[in-house]
């Protein structure tokens, strides 16, 4: 399988290739591997395959997984499923799609919890007096002396039953169980007899019940008639069944009803495929730049050695040539960098070959393309054409230069991390702070 999918991505690079940036890839590829034109061509036709393979392959799940929920959505005979809370549990709402006029709406309905029989009612309603004779009181030792708010619960969830209030002197005692000192004429209410009316109600069943003491919604015109209808209707359906999980029909007073995400999952899956893509072309890229990075750094940091050992072997008599074939081949203490190293022995290599001394020179300092390498390359070319006589004194000051280059490049790196750092103690003197100022704090 693995090998198809490369040769489909290799027939489709050999297509494109005209309109890849190629020479931009090469470039990159040629700074982390030293090789010759034939070889960079073929790392590169492997690079871009790897990346068309990899596209290929999140392609092709995503396509297969926006299919299956099309096709789930479309094909499987999908009813809406409304499952309801327990009884003495809440109210949940539902959206679902509902066709009109080839017009989809998203329709939100009620669904109410499971409900009690009428036998079972009585019972229930005792329950519900007895817990509030148990709480509407609040802090007040007795119903014959409330000077404290009373405690009126709108419902009970444990029962499923809702509670309303209604006082017989509002200027006293409000629905919500506020005592006010003075009524509207300024006078004490103190001794004032007031009676509560508790109403628990459950769907259309009611019971009431008075407890004597002494001692507050925007209405929206509908704008479309039949879905407010649909809602009704599937409201209806769904609060008069006593199942637990309740299936609609597929369609409602002549419109389809559907759920609301049927179809998205679809798109959303080939979002997530095209994001994902997009992230993996940005990572192959990254990751040949991080490469990059590295050997350009490496390359500076062993600058310093070259030019010393350079020094040291031509003022041993060497020539120059002998001198960096002297430095490939006995540099055991691996002082210089690897990149180096592979870059001086594929010049020397050219040279054998029959290349001109100071054409492969000139060919060295273009690939490395550092201005510290690119400048000796030039004096080495220059010597071997012209014959410099100072090339010692020349490659002394260019030593001077590189030790002090070296000092810059480590004092930038030092920033750098410096840089790094900064977002970690940020966080630990945020962490810090909270350990000495929380408890003071908490003290108050």
């Amino acid at each position: 399988m693995k090998k198809k999918v490369t040769a489909i991505a290799g027939a489709i690079y050999d297509r494109l290739a005209g309109h890849l940036n190629v020479e931009n890839t090469k470039i990159g590829l040629r700074k982390v591997n030293i090789v010759s034109e034939r070889e960079l061509e073929r790392l590169c036709r492997e690079y871009y395959v790897e990346v068309i393979s990899r596209l290929m392959i999140i392609f092709a799940i995503t396509v297969i997984l926006s299919v299956v929920f099309i096709v789930k959505s479309v094909v499987k005979d999908e009813n809406v499923v409304v499952k309801k809370n327990g009884y003495g549990g809440t109210t949940k709402t539902y959206t679902v799609a509902v066709e009109i006029a080839d017009h989809i709406y998203h329709m939100d309905f009620d669904v109410g919890p499971l409900s009690y029989d009428e036998g079972q009612l009585m019972e229930v309603f005792d329950r519900g007096f007895q817990y509030i004779d148990e709480t509407y009181l609040g802090e007040n030792t007795g119903a014959d002396w409330v000077t404290e708010s009373l405690d009126l619960v709108t419902e009970i969830p444990e029962l499923g039953l809702e509670v309303s209030w209604v006082s017989d002197d509002y200027n006293v005692v409000s629905a919500s169980g506020v005592i006010n000192a003075v009524d509207d004429s300024g006078n004490s209410t103190g001794g004032t007899l007031v009676n509560l009316t508790a109403k628990l109600e459950y769907n259309d069943y009611s019971a009431v019940r008075q407890y004597p003491i002494r001692i507050g919604t925007d209405i929206t015109v509908s704008d479309n008639p039949e879905l407010d209808e649909v809602k009704k209707t599937v409201e209806d359906i769904v609060n008069s069944s006593d199942e637990e999980v309740v299936t609609l029909p597929r369609s409602v007073n002549g419109h389809e009803i559907s759920n609301k995400n049927k179809g998205n999952n679809a798109l959303v899956i080939a979002g997530l495929g095209v994001m994902l893509s997009i992230l993996m072309i940005r990572r192959q890229k990254d990751e040949l730049k991080e490469k990059a990075k590295k050997r350009n750094d490496e390359l500076m940091l062993t600058y310093p050695v070259l030019i010393d050992k350079l020094l040291l072997y031509l003022e041993a008599g060497l020539t120059v040539k002998g001198a960096l074939t002297k430095l490939v081949t006995e540099d055991s203490n691996n002082k210089i960098s690897k990149y180096l190293i592979s870059e001086l022995k594929y010049m020397l290599n050219e040279v054998n070959s029959g290349l001109p001394e100071a054409e492969g020179y000139s060919r060295l300092g273009a690939r490395i393309n550092l201005g510290s390498y690119m400048k000796l390359a030039s004096l080495l070319s220059q010597n071997i054409r012209k014959g410099t006589k100072d090339i010692l004194l020349m490659l002394r000051r260019e030593e001077e230069a590189a030790l002090l280059q070296k000092r810059e490049f480590a004092r930038k790196k030092g920033e750098e991390a410096g840089t790094k750092l900064l977002l970690p103690m940020i966080l630990m003197l945020s962490v810090v702070m909270v350990i000495v100022v929380l408890p003071a704090f908490l003290s108050f």
